[in-house]
């Protein structure tokens, strides 16, 4: 069985930004996982705060 994961707005920044002090903790958990699913809030989100950094 397969199984999804949920992802929130703190794992995918962290999964995206190496120097994010949960980096290291969230990678392992992303290739461990065959799906993970992002709502459409926190990617707007994301996006939203990565534009406002620059």
């Amino acid at each position: 069985m397969e199984k999804t994961v949920i992802a929130d707005t703190g794992f995918t920044v962290a999964l995206l930004n190496r120097s994010d002090a949960g980096h290291e903790t969230v990678v392992p958990l992303y290739l461990q996982y065959q799906q993970i699913s992002v709502d459409r809030n926190v990617s707007g989100g994301v996006q939203k705060l990565y534009f406002c950094m620059g």
